[in-house]
């Protein structure tokens, strides 16, 4: 039993009505944050997670995907 912990990600595509699965996040969240940010130079879109936790307590970190890829980069929020 994960404790209802999650690395799943899925991305929804609007045109279609369906679902199809994504990288695995680097570690199993719950209650997170997401968002989109496009680069304003180079336009890339990033899909950002931040916050949320797990067994292990309250997350101070950030994980960022650009659309493009297909593994998460780590960061901190502080």
């Amino acid at each position: 039993n994960n404790g209802g912990y999650s690395a799943r990600i899925w991305f929804y595509e609007h045109r279609t009505g369906h679902w199809s699965p994504g990288p695995n996040l680097l570690r199993a969240r719950r209650h997170l944050s997401a968002g989109l940010i496009t680069d304003s130079v180079t336009l890339e879109t990033f899909i950002v997670v931040t916050g949320g936790y797990n067994l292990n307590g309250i997350f101070d970190t950030v994980e960022i995907l650009n659309k493009q890829e297909t593994a998460w980069i780590w960061g901190k929020l502080s």
